[in-house]
């Protein structure tokens, strides 16, 4: 996940964010209100993106 771009110089995290967005929200409503929930798993792919840990 710190890669990216792929071979076609096209940003892969959107692709990450359609697979794996709403398991990561779920994960986090289940801990937290839903306001924060939204904030905190859309929080998640701009780390990633940025190639953050």
């Amino acid at each position: 996940m710190y890669n990216t771009r792929n071979g076609t110089d096209r940003l892969v995290v959107p692709g990450l964010f359609d697979r794996y967005f709403a398991e990561i929200h779920r994960y986090i409503a289940r801990r937290l209100p839903a306001d924060d929930a939204d904030d905190l798993a859309a929080e998640v792919f701009l780390v990633a993106l940025r190639g953050g840990a």
